[in-house]
């Protein structure tokens, strides 16, 4: 008797529940996919409709799952494993060995795009590669070389180099700043904010080096996916976000953003360089690494005392 095939749901279903589990967060895994939370909630409804099973419970940390949900979690992360593990074997007999390199979207967009001419020029036979994700330093995906991060990866298999200070002020429009007149940093707690999740704590910084009250950004801010979209939002806006002269420095020479205030908050955490320890040899690793440490000493945010792994 011929046996009917189990038909298998949404592919992308089941990739939200495999990352909604291993991150414990709907949030998480719509970065992570790059889609709203709402829609991943939507595929996790349906899946758990189409398998009649409850998959996972909701609770104030996030999520977790359930036995049958991890049971099925586990499997479909050694089955994802398997296929990214054959897609880069297969690109890798197709067109060689490329370069790939992960980033912050704003550092990527504001930064790093920018300046990038100059390393294809000196190294015209480097297939360079370059994605952007809000966890770059997340090293799952093999097909990464090198990572430009928020912090080091407290990890012995890898090599973080601190590179760059991150200094936070408000910016805004000229417009939104003419509108409002007089004005001071306490005014802000009443102001329209523009913000991204990586912001948030940019904000508390900066309201702590000024003296004032925590900004309630949930309360009077408009939340977007990425920084780049909430400096877009305040570019063409009426409201407020938190800047970073790195990223800005264009924008604020020509006068089409500016900072209202003087007041400056320094991050502890740098940004950071990370790429594997077992990758100290690969010399496509070491000419895009020493050529962004290059770049970055040119930097007014450039660390005093950036060191090469190289030398």
């Amino acid at each position: 008797m011929k046996r009917t095939p189990t038909r298998i749901p949404s592919f992308r279903a089941l990739r939200c529940l495999a990352i909604a589990l291993q991150e414990g967060s709907i949030s998480a895994a719509a970065r992570e996919l790059n889609i709203t939370p709402g829609a991943v909630s939507r595929q996790l409804a349906a899946l758990e409709e189409d398998l009649q099973q409850t998959l996972f419970v909701r609770h104030a940390r996030g999520v977790s799952a359930t036995s049958a949900g991890q049971r099925l979690a586990d499997r479909l992360s050694a089955a994802f494993d398997d296929i990214q593990r054959a897609v880069i074997e297969t690109r890798q007999l197709v067109e060689g060995k490329a370069l790939t390199v992960n980033a912050l979207p704003s550092l990527c967009i504001h930064w790093l795009m920018p300046i990038l001419p100059e390393f294809q020029g000196q190294h015209p036979d480097i297939d360079l590669r370059i994605f952007t994700s809000g966890r770059p330093d997340r090293f799952d995906d093999n097909e990464i070389d090198v990572a430009v991060a928020i912090g080091p990866v407290e990890d012995d298999r890898f090599i973080s180099i601190p590179m760059l200070g991150r200094y936070f002020a408000p910016v805004c429009s000229p417009m939104t700043l003419e509108s409002y007149g007089d004005f001071e940093p306490k005014d802000l707690l009443n102001a329209p904010i523009f913000y991204s999740e990586l912001q948030q704590n940019s904000w508390r910084l900066w309201c702590d080096t000024a003296g004032i009250e925590t900004i309630d950004v949930r309360k009077n801010g408009v939340r977007f996916e990425n920084t780049s979209l909430a400096y877009q939002a305040a570019r063409q806006g009426t409201g407020f976000v938190i800047g970073q002269e790195l990223l800005l420095r264009d924008e604020l020479d020509i006068g089409r953003m500016v900072m209202p205030f003087d007041i400056v908050a320094r991050s502890t955490v740098e940004y950071c360089l990370v790429f594997r320890q077992q990758d100290i040899n690969n010399p496509m690793v070491r000419a895009f690494v020493e050529w962004v440490l290059v770049q970055a000493r040119k930097m007014p945010e450039g660390l005093p005392d950036i060191q090469s792994p190289f030398s």
